[in-house]
């Protein structure tokens, strides 16, 4: 005879649920946050309307957000499962948001029979068409164990009415794998989606800065902390590569992370200055247009201060006659360089030419008793007759003709100038700038930038820096220096000059030495440079370099996320510090920066 129902509803509701399973029946597990922190639950497969934003990816799941929680939620947000059956929680984001279609019935009503414009319902507060739920598109990308937080891989789906809670701060820090406070140097706080979350400290929980809550926040600012995204220190060492178009904040974020590294790491900064934007870092800083922007780096535990050790070094053919006092004027010394480093002053040379050269450059320190200067070099190689075995009269040739424009350029031995001392730019706590922009010959620029960056890495390297103090190259407008379309003359002369970065980057990670490089045009850019970077920032993009980017790397991202990025908004992807890509707003500059209407 079977069992009656339940009388009450109720009942139903507070007996115990037994699932079936191969192994006999399973009492679910509840999680143990409070019930208000639910804003859904997990749809069963085929639910999904056709009406919907975002993008379409692997490991989607489908999720059930009624109207009272709808509002504040965003692409990119953080979303956690709780599946009752395994006791785990899944981690993911919001990849699309959906809202269902009106059905049939009620579109020929409204639109045929009793059509009434939707600005009149709203005038008189009619709005019961807008109170429908959303469904959301969850991207999973790991699973949490609760007891001890372990992470594990996303290999099997949380099962229909699984709860979903919006996590908190250290939840979110668990998903993301992100680093504490102090671990590193602050890129900015995270944007989970448009907006940044600020959360009660000691409380397990957000507060979004938008709607009904509003005022709450407003009351409670006091004891309201933004989140701020944090790059561990061993991970700056695989070096960084930000992209975006002009005045999207890659300059911002430059001068940040400069200000970090002198403040926090208290080492040395050298900046490859193609525009002349960074001579004015000694200046004091402009304010921030919105107080905000203040409280941001408070809560980042981080003061807003010009620097106190700059120094501007500036390559010249010869001392001026009206020297500037704030810029200490260099040259490039034949005789301080090793000879195998020629071959990156001399581009349109032959493989056997480069492979000569220091041969022949050695031969000559050693037998001309001439000062080791290029243009004696010049002068011998004309007169000298070389053995055979030394070299052959048509590499030779080749030198002199290559030797001849090298000269006519000036880099080499300025008059009454010197090189820069490697102890200048190694000083623990300084900047030096080194301005590019009053040299016309873009050859010129590309030498004298690799003469700095070949010259600290020969320092580091070579272990001669007993001090251990950490160094930072940046490389402001690399496509400048790494061209991935030059001429067929120049072509082995550029190969050249990306296998040096490469083992710079690849060795330099052991010496403390980081190369930070930035480009508005990564179209232009040679793709073995995006090979030696571990963290890739992108700001936003136009199409075209998007576009490109496509075909050097497989981006982690929308194309469209990039494309409507907004200004100061960054998308920094870090394979070893964060889990999944994480959106991070990128706070007004700590150093000197031209307030832009």
């Amino acid at each position: 005879m079977p069992k009656e129902p339940p009388k009450d509803e109720r009942q139903v509701r507070s007996a115990p649920v037994l699932l079936a399973s191969r192994v006999g029946p399973i009492t679910p597990i509840l999680p143990p946050w409070p019930a208000k922190k639910e804003i859904g639950y997990v749809l069963a497969a085929g639910a999904k309307d056709a009406v919907r934003i975002g993008e379409k990816n692997h490991n989607i799941v489908l999720c059930l957000i009624p109207i009272r929680h709808r509002t504040g939620l965003r692409l990119g947000d953080p979303v956690c499962i709780w599946d009752y059956v395994e006791g785990e929680v899944f981690g993911g984001v919001i990849a699309e948001i959906s809202l269902p279609n009106i059905t049939r019935e009620h579109l020929e009503t409204y639109l045929f029979e009793e059509f009434v414009p939707t600005q009149e319902l709203v005038t008189v507060g009619s709005i019961d068409f807008l109170e429908q739920p959303a469904i959301i598109a969850v991207k999973l990308f790991c699973t949490l164990e609760p007891k001890t937080w372990q992470k594990g891989p996303v290999d099997y789906t949380p099962h229909p009415r699984a709860s979903v809670f919006r996590p908190g701060p250290k939840l979110v820090q668990k998903m993301f794998g992100l680093a504490k406070s102090g671990e590193g140097i602050c890129y900015g706080v995270i944007l989970l989606g448009r907006q940044p979350y600020k959360f009660m400290a000691g409380i397990n929980h957000w507060i979004v800065d938008i709607g009904a809550e509003k005022e709450a926040i407003e009351d409670q600012d006091s004891q309201l902390t933004y989140f701020p995204y944090i790059m561990r220190e061993h991970l700056l060492y695989e070096h960084e590569f930000s992209v975006g178009t002009t005045g999207k904040g890659k300059t911002v974020r430059n001068k940040n992370d400069v200000k970090q590294w002198i403040d926090k790491l208290r080492g040395a900064v050298v900046i490859l200055d193609k525009h002349g934007e960074y001579v004015d870092l000694g200046i004091s800083p402009v304010n921030p247009p919105d107080l905000k922007e203040q409280t941001i780096w408070e809560d980042c535990s981080f003061q807003v201060a010009g620097l106190k050790d700059l120094k501007i070094f500036k390559w010249a053919p010869r001392l001026p006659e009206e020297p500037n006092k704030k810029v200490e004027y260099f040259t490039v010394r034949l005789g301080e360089l090793e000879s195998s480093d020629l071959c990156y002053y001399l581009p349109e040379l032959t493989p056997q030419g480069y492979t000569v050269l220091p041969r022949l450059v050695n031969f000559f320190k050693r037998e001309s008793g001439l000062f080791p200067t290029l243009a004696n070099f010049e002068r011998w190689l004309r007169r000298v007759d070389l053995p055979e075995s030394v070299a052959d009269q048509r590499t030779v040739s080749a030198v002199l003709r290559r030797l001849a424009m090298t000269l006519e350029s000036r880099i080499f031995d300025g008059l009454d100038l010197e090189d820069i001392p490697i102890q200048k730019l190694v000083f623990p706590g300084r900047v030096s700038v080194i301005p590019l922009n009053h040299i016309l010959d873009e050859d010129v620029v590309t030498m004298i930038a690799f003469h700095v960056l070949n010259k600290l890495a020969r320092h580091k390297l070579s272990g001669q820096d007993k001090a251990k103090i950490p160094v930072m190259i940046l490389v402001d407008e690399a496509h400048n220096y790494f061209p991935r379309f030059v001429d067929l003359e120049r072509r082995a002369f550029i190969k050249r000059l990306v296998r040096r970065a490469k083992t710079i980057c690849k060795e330099g990670r052991k010496f403390q030495l980081r190369l930070q490089f930035t480009t508005q045009r990564p179209e232009e850019i040679d793709i073995g440079v995006l090979s030696i970077v571990n963290t890739i920032t992108f700001f936003g993009c136009t199409p075209q370099q998007v576009s490109s980017l496509k075909k050097a790397i497989e981006l982690p991202i929308s194309p469209n996320q990039l494309i409507n990025l907004p200004k100061r908004t960054s998308i920094i992807y870090s394979k070893d510090n964060t889990d999944a890509p994480v959106t991070v707003l990128v706070p007004w500059p700590t150093l000197r920066h031209p307030v832009r209407v």
